[in-house]
Formats: C-alpha cells, structure tokens, sequence
C-alpha cells in the first residue's frame, strides 16, 4: 500500500510538472504577446505624434491661407473703391470736356459773327479749362497711387 501511495504521489508530481512545464510554455507566450502588443503601442504613439505635428502644420497653413484671404479681400475691396472713384473722376472729365468743348464753339460762333467775347464767358472758360487740368492732374496722381 505504501508502494502504490508513492507511485500515485509520484504520478501526481509527474502530472504536476507537466502542468507547470505547460504553463511556462503558456507564461513565455504571453510575454511574447505583451512584448509584441508594447512594440505596436510605441509605433501607434510614434504615429500619433506625427499625425499631431502634421495637423498643426495643417492648421498653422489654413490660419496663414484665411489671413491671406482676408488681405486679398481687403485689397479687392480697395480697387473696387479705387476704381469707382477713378470712374467718377473720369465722368467728371468728359462732363468738363463736353462744357469746354461747347463753350469753345459758343466762343468761335461768337467771333465767327464778329463779336467778341465778354470777359465773363472768357472766365467762364478759363474755369472750365482749369477744372479739367484740376481733373488730369488727380487723374496723375491716382494713377501713381495704384501703380
């Protein structure tokens, strides 16, 4: 009976040790899986701090862009306003070229007929003149402005 107790207990250690043996197979697995799965979080991380560096240089480009449209806009705003101030500097002159030009020829007829001019229809000129060299010379300057 003895005998049979020792070939069962050590039956038991053989079957105990295989267990063990087992579970250091299954142990040393594991720690493979855990090393592995470490290695993917330190390239995920990796990755995510390039995704990170990328979205703000993506979002820095999109603040420089929109400050971009906002001077462009500006700008289109002012040659807008450049340019309807140019138009109506330059309806002013053809108005004061039409009334010179009629005074001119209310003049000649004038002096065709043998009658002179008064000296207020000669002022009257003169102003006309004077307005539009007034109207050239802002003409100039806008001009050089815009360029």
């Amino acid at each position: 009976a003895l005998e049979d107790a020792l070939s069962f207990i050590e039956q038991q250690n053989r079957m105990r040790a295989a267990s063990v043996e087992k579970l250091r197979g299954i142990l040393t697995t594991i720690r493979a899986q855990v090393e592995e799965l470490q290695g993917e979080q330190e390239d995920w991380k990796a990755s995510n701090g390039k995704m990170a560096e990328e979205l703000e240089e993506v979002t820095k480009n999109n603040a420089d862009l929109q400050a971009q449209l906002r001077t462009a806009s500006k700008t289109s705003s002012d040659l807008r306003r450049d340019m309807e101030t140019l138009n109506g500097t330059v309806t002013t002159m053809e108005v004061d070229l039409n009334n010179t030009e009629f005074r001119r020829d209310a003049l000649e007829d004038l002096m065709s007929r043998g009658r002179a001019p008064t000296k207020a229809e000669i002022a009257d000129f003169e102003d006309t003149v004077e307005r539009m060299e007034e109207t050239r010379r802002v003409l100039e300057r806008e001009k050089m402005d815009t360029e």
